[in-house]
């Protein structure tokens, strides 16, 4: 109990952003080398932290993606981990919240996210090929948030 209380504070603690969030489907391809991604390797790539190959060998995969704070290749950003808050707005009172791993750069022309389609599509109630970019808020968290372990 005292350690769910802990990573309550520590959520509360951090700032929440308000972003844009778009999708891009090669977040869904499991299959996918990190090579092809900013936080390949490197000091602080998810090859050299965690030891992963392939997209879908991060713990919490496909709630993966870019981030605006990483700007490119071995960010001390990569690896972290995101929740993303979408509030409808046609429904003030319903708001969905996900956690994605940040594993590359975000998309430039928003500064935002830019996640996989399927995460985007749970966070926003499977509008997200119809919403095309959402307004949502996001908070860094503790590792564990991603089932990464507390290696951050």
């Amino acid at each position: 109990m005292k350690l769910a209380a802990a990573a309550f504070v520590a959520v509360l603690a951090a700032p929440a952003l308000a972003a844009v969030v778009t999708y891009d489907p090669i977040y869904d391809s499991g299959s996918t080398s990190l090579d092809e991604v900013a936080c390949s390797n490197g000091k602080n790539g998810v090859e050299t932290m965690f030891g992963y190959k392939k997209f879908k060998d991060i713990p919490n995969f496909p709630f993966i993606g870019g981030v605006p704070t990483i700007k490119g290749w071995n960010s001390p950003v990569c690896g972290s981990c995101w929740q993303l808050a979408y509030t409808d707005p046609k429904n003030s009172a319903h708001t969905t919240f996900i956690n994605i791993t940040a594993i590359d750069t975000g998309n430039a022309s928003d500064d935002g996210f830019n996640i996989s389609l399927e995460a985007m599509n749970y966070l926003t109630g499977g509008k997200a090929k119809q919403l095309g970019r959402a307004q949502i808020t996001a908070t860094r968290v503790e590792p564990d948030y991603c089932n990464l372990g507390d290696t951050l």
